[in-house]
């Protein structure tokens, strides 16, 4: 299991903004690291987190420190700058929240073994050349990339430990895991080999062929990322690039953009299917910098507000950009400056701090050029004389303490964390609107409610995934839309087992799915009847349901698997206790099974009881031997 821990929040007058994370690296022998000049190795410390990453250098003592960081969970780990190929610790989880109390992230290294990977052609079984394979820690976030030589092989330096190899790979537009394997490796011990089938067939999907040129139309290296494309970490810099078509097209199109090797140059663009841009020629031109000052209503300067930038999608629908480094804070005086913004669709400024935010003019960029978004009035609830206060407690009643909670007024939100009886207060909480609060707690998952600030006690009691179910008849399913798959009850799959599993919502690719597609393979002929609940509501922004349907039977790949939308919270009002919250904010069939995070699969054994909850895919198969076998 991934330890998760909590970071240091810099709360004093003289502390960066934003939470620390901040630590020490200790040697095999568990004395502090000191980067030694005779050995050929850059080792830094790798902080990362959802569109963000930074590397720290580690100081004579083997001590660390990230600054800065915004609120969420952060994977920290050890790499070698000079050798990607290296897994020297497994790194781990770390939760940043302001007001958390302090506590130190110690990174071990171990000793290593070497672990070849050599990749072979599933038709021929001859060695497949430059071919790209990874090695990911299965109870840590590190990860180690590499192409396979000559002779078809690539060497992997790891420490002890589990782990998973695979070969990413493309399937109709999809970014899928090909063979993989689970290892567990000795440190030090004897080298391992692991051999792995890749794909020699034909991709079966359209090609997109993006140029990229300068000025004068003369091929420029460079880096193209797309949505719903996953990214090569092994590509090289070309001026020719072939991308898959993504099979999920939303209206508005999928944002895209481009760079040179250096970084100084660059495009922003938006792809939507269309006979006329099979093939695109990229202009990468210099960035623009866009300035401006974030205001109250009374025009006095916000000091301190977030800055990021919209871009204004093909359905006339405005989108945040993904590019973390495209972001600032407003200083003393309100003002702002965003540099290196790529050419490209308008984009807008917007700006918020606590509860008020706001958006500045649209604008059309031109490179190397200065564009002023002028002034971005920021209005919305002021904090008023509102009181939420509650308590959260576990399944035995006992307090749940020093948790974060996060308080969601419309798009901004403030943090707190609960006392040691678990209970939490929030004053001067706006009276004229909604407030969510949501908690997360690991094997809980995320809870959320929405209150009013009139005093009410706003509790939670949390209960772990599949509470209630274990050992019990299988709830019934409730859903919204059945796809891939005739409508069926549980009761009509009595004398069947049935590997129910609750899966995200993924533009890319699901890795758990080519394991559940191998089980059912494997165990379909005797009856294994695979269900795959799903809660259509990526990132909050509902999506057609045709769209997801479509999509979601795409990455099935041919497979009898019965898929199941189930996202319509009115449904989970009809069947839940009176005054009871139902701590889901997707449908019924997840509240009944009480999943709060995903994904997680259920197995049902033939006398339709809930015999086994599993959060992971690679324990599945162990499980349904045992049911089989009754």
């Amino acid at each position: 299991m991934i330890r998760s821990i909590r970071a240091a929040s810099n709360v004093g007058p003289a502390s960066r903004l934003g939470g620390t994370i901040r630590g020490t690296v200790l040697r095999p022998d568990g004395t502090p690291y000191v980067q030694s000049m005779e050995l050929i190795e850059m080792l830094r410390v790798r902080v990362q987190g959802p569109g963000y990453e930074r590397a720290c250098a580690i100081d004579d003592a083997g001590r660390f420190e990230c600054t800065g960081l915004d609120a969420g969970l952060y994977a920290v780990t050890v790499v070698d700058s000079v050798a990607r190929h290296r897994i020297l610790c497994h790194g781990v989880l770390v939760d940043v929240s302001p007001k958390a109390a302090s506590e130190e992230v110690v990174l071990a290294l171990g000793s290593e073994t070497t672990v070849t990977v050599r990749a072979l052609g599933d038709l021929d079984h001859r060695p497949v050349q430059a071919y790209s394979v990874v090695v990911e820690s299965t109870r840590g976030p590190a990860a180690a990339t590499g192409k396979t030589d000559g002779q078809g092989a690539c060497e992997f330096s790891v420490a002890a430990g589990s782990y998973r190899v695979y070969a990413p790979a493309w399937d109709q537009g999809q970014s899928i895991e090909v063979s993989p394997r689970l290892i567990n490796v000795r440190a030090p011990g004897s080298p391992v080999s692991v051999e792995l089938l890749v794909p020699q067939r034909e991709p079966e999907t359209d090609l997109i062929d993006i140029a990229l040129v300068d000025l004068e139309g003369h091929p420029v290296p460079g880096l193209v990322t797309l949505e719903g494309v996953a990214s090569d970490p092994n590509a090289e810099p070309a001026a020719w690039f072939s991308l898959p078509e993504p099979t999920f097209q939303p209206p508005g199109g999928l944002l895209g953009s481009a760079c040179d090797a250096s970084g100084l140059l660059g495009r922003r663009f938006i792809w939507r299917k269309d006979a006329r841009n099979t093939e695109i020629s990229l202009i990468l031109e210099p960035g623009a910098t866009i300035v401006g000052r974030a205001v109250g209503v009374d025009r006095k300067p916000v000091p301190g507000a977030r800055v990021s930038l919209e871009t204004l999608m093909l359905d006339n629908r405005w989108a945040g950009l993904p590019d973390p480094l495209l972001a600032a804070t407003t200083d003393d005086d309100g003002c702002f400056q965003l540099q290196g913004v790529s050419v490209g669709p308008r984009v807008r400024a917007m700006a918020f701090l606590g509860t008020v935010s706001g958006r500045s003019v649209s604008l059309d960029l031109k490179a190397a050029d200065v564009a002023d978004a002028g002034e971005i009035v920021l209005t919305g609830s002021r904090p008023g004389s509102g009181i939420v206060r509650g308590r959260i407690t576990d399944e035995q009643d006992l307090p749940v303490a020093n948790r974060a909670i996060r308080v969601g007024i419309g798009r901004a939100s403030q943090n707190l964390v609960t006392d040691a009886d678990g209970c939490y207060t929030l004053t001067d909480m706006p009276t004229d609107r909604s407030i969510t609060i949501t908690i997360e707690v690991p094997s809980y998952g995320t809870w959320s409610r929405a209150t009013t600030a009139d005093d009410y006690a706003c509790d939670f009691q949390l209960v772990p995934q599949g509470w209630g179910a274990l050992g019990q008849e299988a709830p019934p399913l409730v859903a919204d839309t059945w796809f891939n798959h005739s409508p069926i009850t549980l009761k009509e799959a009595r004398g069947r087992v049935v590997l129910l599993t609750f899966r995200n919502f993924t533009m890319d690719r699901d890795p758990g799915l080519a394991t559940i597609r191998s089980l059912l393979t494997e165990f379909g002929p005797n009856g294994l009847l695979v269900i795959a609940i799903y809660d259509h509501l990526p990132g909050g922004n509902p999506v057609a349901a045709d769209l997801v349907t479509t999509h979601l039977t795409s990455l099935f790949e041919g497979a009898s698997i019965a898929g199941v939308l189930d996202s319509d919270p009115d449904l989970v009002a009809d069947l839940m206790p009176p005054g009871r919250p139902p701590g889901v904010t997707a449908g019924a069939t997840h509240w009944l099974y009480q999943v709060h995070e995903r994904p997680v699969s259920f197995l049902i054994d033939k006398k339709g009881i809930v015999r086994f909850c599993e959060p992971r895919e690679n324990n599945l198969r162990e499980r349904i031997v045992v049911l089989f076998d009754e």
